[in-house]
């Protein structure tokens, strides 16, 4: 009977998912008084995360990653991270609204890091300070999932 007991047990915990990383977040939102969904659907992607440590880094490290068509890029000084999106010569720029601590500890070579995200976009309600040139569309987007690939 003690047999059949943990091994029931053991079936349960496999079924029920122990021991496996969640990778779903809270979900989040941005300080907005209201929050438009927009039309740029940015869903179940893989991108490569990038972590940088300042500004002039993140300025720099947006040119040179053309090759891949989205960039999660996290910047310890600002303690922000966006969404970059290539879109033919538009390129679409997305402030997370709720970046997860856990992603901001993983040890990412300089090369990024192959991940996996989901979650919504959202029209921008901040005003944002980067590139205003009429190429570059600026959003607002919460994470569902983050994950390594």
């Amino acid at each position: 009977m003690k047999t059949k007991s943990i091994l029931f047990a053991l079936i349960a915990l496999l079924l029920f998912g122990a021991g496996c990383e969640k990778n779903n977040l809270p979900y989040g939102k941005c300080n907005c008084l209201t929050m438009e969904k927009a039309d740029l659907n940015l869903t179940k992607e893989k991108a490569v995360f990038r972590i940088v440590a300042t500004d002039e880094e993140e300025m720099k490290l947006q040119p040179l990653s053309h090759d891949d068509p989205i960039d999660i890029i996290y910047n310890r000084q600002s303690d922000m991270a966006h969404i970059i999106y290539r879109a033919g010569c538009s390129v679409n720029i997305c402030r997370i609204c709720n970046f997860p601590d856990f992603a901001k500890k993983w040890n990412v070579s300089d090369k990024g890091q192959d991940v996996y995200f989901e979650g919504q976009t959202y029209v921008s309600c901040q005003e944002f300070t980067g590139h205003t040139d009429g190429l570059h569309f600026y959003y607002d987007y919460v994470l569902t999932t983050l994950m390594k690939k």
